[in-house]
């Protein structure tokens, strides 16, 4: 999806974060593995080490994609979706000794985040998000306010891949003391990766949101 902001002179696109992650593991080779550390650096924001997880936990297709590739930061070779002795069976046939649980000779043949060529896209949206909060406020500066809007967006988890999205838009009248105006939207998402990306994703609901609002004020 892409967003433009004329007056800002800004386009961005949301990247598919999970496409990304699938296509970095299709090109590990033969023999070598990868860490949900890595990925997330590799991303561009080490924290959403958690979010790859996700990711690779909610693949659908496990015998295409190879998620038993990715172990954890110490070399033990964690969870997989279809199962311990499953993972442990397909790296073992590609020649990858595993011993009490973890790889022997991880260093060698842990594949790190500069090597993966994974585009930072987290870390180019983080930039993106301070450049608008900058010009949000810079261009927002005014003697008097009367009018305010706050919004806020929550998930709920409806079934395997799916959440919902909840966005709530309150506008209130700080003279009058009231509330002008509450609006609120649902709608199924596939599933929230990550904080900083989630915040992107779901402008258009912001922004659906405030149109409703402005729709009802004419």
């Amino acid at each position: 999806m892409t967003y433009t902001f004329p007056r800002l002179g800004v386009v961005f696109e949301i990247p598919d974060l999970a496409a990304i992650v699938y296509d970095a593991l299709m090109r590990i080779p033969r023999g070598r593995v990868t860490t949900y550390g890595e990925l997330a650096k590799a991303l561009g924001d080490v924290r959403a080490a958690r979010a790859v997880a996700e990711i690779l936990r909610r693949n659908e297709r496990p015998d295409v994609i190879p998620c038993y590739k990715v172990v954890m930061s110490d070399g033990t070779i964690g969870g997989y979706s279809l199962g311990i002795f499953e993972k442990l069976s397909r790296l073992e046939a590609e020649g990858i000794e595993v011993k009490d649980g973890k790889i022997v000779n991880f260093e060698r043949i842990v594949v790190r985040a500069e090597e993966l060529g994974i585009p930072d896209v987290l870390r180019s949206l983080s930039r993106l998000q301070v450049t608008l909060a900058s010009e949000a406020s810079r261009r927002c500066a005014v003697d008097s306010v009367r009018i305010v809007a706050g919004a806020d967006l929550a998930y709920v988890q409806l079934r395997d891949n799916f959440d919902l999205a909840v966005c709530a838009l309150v506008v209130y009248d700080l003279e009058a003391r009231e509330v002008l105006s509450a609006v609120v939207s649902a709608i199924p998402v596939r599933f929230a990766l990550s904080q900083r990306i989630s915040r992107f994703e779901r402008l258009q609901q912001f922004f659906s949101l405030s149109r409703t609002w402005r729709e009802s004020q004419t």
